[in-house]
Formats: C-alpha cells, sequence, structure tokens
C-alpha cells in the first residue's frame, strides 16, 4: 500500500502520520456539499472485503501472525477469481 484515500473528516494528526511516519501519499476527498455522492474507488475497497467476509477464517481475528492472515487473504481472493474464471454450475 502506498496511497491512502481519506475523507475531510478524519484528524490532520493521522493525515501527518501517514506522510511523515508511513511515507504514504494522503488524498483527502472533498466534503459533499447537500447531496450524497459516490467516492470514486471506495466502492472497490468496500466490495472486496465484502467478497472476503464470505469465508469463515477471515471474520474474525483469530491468527496469530500477520503473515498467516496475509496468506489467508491471498488464498481467498485466489478462490474468487478462480470462481470467476471457471464457474462450476
Amino acid at each position: 500500500m502506498r496511497e491512502v484515500i481519506a475523507d475531510i473528516g478524519f484528524s490532520k494528526r493521522f493525515v501527518e502520520f501517514v506522510r511523515r511516519v508511513l511515507r504514504w501519499k494522503v488524498t483527502i476527498t472533498a466534503k459533499a456539499a447537500d447531496e450524497f455522492r459516490v467516492q470514486p474507488r471506495r466502492w472497490v475497497v468496500e466490495r472486496t472485503f465484502a467478497w472476503l467476509v464470505g469465508y469463515r477464517r477471515l471474520l474474525c481475528e483469530s491468527e496469530y501472525h500477520p503473515e498467516t492472515s496475509e496468506a489467508v487473504i491471498q488464498i481467498a481472493m485466489i478462490d474468487l477469481m478462480l470462481r470467476r474464471l471457471h464457474p462450476t454450475t
């Protein structure tokens, strides 16, 4: 991850931490005036998280090592992509 897309509601302290310590690019989205506006890339992340929740092992954080969690996420995404490329039904 090299970029963070944040709402205008995030504190300045958080934004400075991400820029200074993590050295990631921070993009602040403008606050919507009076109406709801879909953020350009936000739905992609939310949809991906929704797909991952379908896997039991990812429902709760039960892994001891972060590398194990990362491996399980990769396996889940590989499974999702294979099911899309070659559906069985």
